[in-house]
């Protein structure tokens, strides 16, 4: 799993690069930070190099360079500044009167957009160091995800039919289709490789990953990257200074999910056909929802199963 990790990485940085952000100037175009970075490289020269010749044609050109830099800096600003000014034109048109109040704000440099702040302990004390505020929100998480096993053992039974699931591993027309219903603009987990990429080119990605699920499959051992996800927190109603208003997500990882999409095919196709089969029931003829042969509950059912396979795994 990790020489795959940095295949797709060392690729994306090789065709796509790195984009460099700054959260308090997000206006600063892409062209400004790669003369920035070449600023910084004259930079390193002029303090590396021996020779007073040396030292004084990088000065001349760091001085260049920054004079360069300071002219895009003040355009990239401009642009954005007409550009807001169009948006709040518009917000103001439409009686958006909280969109102009927000826009004026980041013009003024007084606007924040994060939703940190503040949070109260449970004994209602008020929380301002940023420690304490992480150390309340992991215990809050720890104590949702971690709840204690049912009192009441459920009662079920056992299958009186074995559906005919294949138990071979996957094919690579199955992680073709599986990766093909990956969700784009999503985050990624902890490996840090989003969807898009594996979706660029379908056939490719089943070449690489097929030696890696069936290493997975014959061995019935997951990489640890999959057992290991980024929670993130998410606002829900009320006031968020209350960590009982807030949920957690967990960002776990793409090849992950390719694996549990090839496992959920395989049980609904088994499923689809088993009730295609009984009596007094309508062939599927075309691909959409249907409550008379597969009930609203069919499809969480499923994937649930998928996710205990996975889970006995790790």
């Amino acid at each position: 799993m990790k020489h795959i990790v940095e295949a797709y990485t060392e690729s994306s940085k090789a065709c796509l690069g790195v984009k460099k952000k700054n959260a308090s100037k997000e206006w600063i175009q892409q062209a400004t930070w790669n003369t920035i970075e070449e600023r910084r490289e004259i930079k390193k020269r002029q303090l590396a190099a021996k020779s007073i010749r040396l030292q004084e044609k990088y000065a001349e050109d760091y001085k260049e360079t920054c004079q360069k830099v300071k002219r895009l800096v003040r355009k990239d600003k401009r642009e954005a500044m007409e550009k807001l000014a169009i948006e709040t034109e518009e917000a103001a048109a439409k009686g958006e009167q909280g969109n102009v109040y927000k826009i004026t704000r980041i013009i003024c440099g007084r606007y924040h957009g994060g939703m940190s702040g503040p949070i109260k302990d449970k004994a209602g004390k008020l929380l301002t160091i940023e420690k304490e505020q992480g150390a309340r929100c992991t215990e809050h998480l720890w104590e949702v995800l971690n709840q204690p096993p049912p009192e009441d053992t459920p009662d079920i039974q056992e299958a009186t039919l074995d559906l005919d699931i294949s138990p071979d591993p996957p094919q690579k027309h199955e992680i073709v289709k599986a990766v093909k219903s990956l969700k784009l603009r999503k985050s990624p987990g902890m490996d840090n490789l989003n969807a898009e990429l594996f979706k660029v080119d379908p056939e490719l990605t089943a070449t690489i990953l097929h030696p890696l699920f069936k290493t997975i499959w014959e061995g019935e051992q997951i990489p640890e990257d999959w057992s290991t996800g980024v929670i993130v927190k998410v606002p829900k109603k009320g006031a968020l200074r209350d960590c009982n208003n807030w949920r957690g997500i967990t960002l776990l990882s793409v090849p992950s999910k390719i694996m549990a999409k090839i496992i959920i095919n395989r049980m609904s196709d088994a499923v689809d056909s088993y009730l295609r089969k009984k009596p007094g029931r309508i062939p599927q003829r075309k691909k959409m929802h249907r409550p008379d042969i597969c009930p609203p509950k069919h499809n969480r059912t499923v994937h649930g199963m998928a996710e205990t396979t996975l889970c006995q795994l790790r």
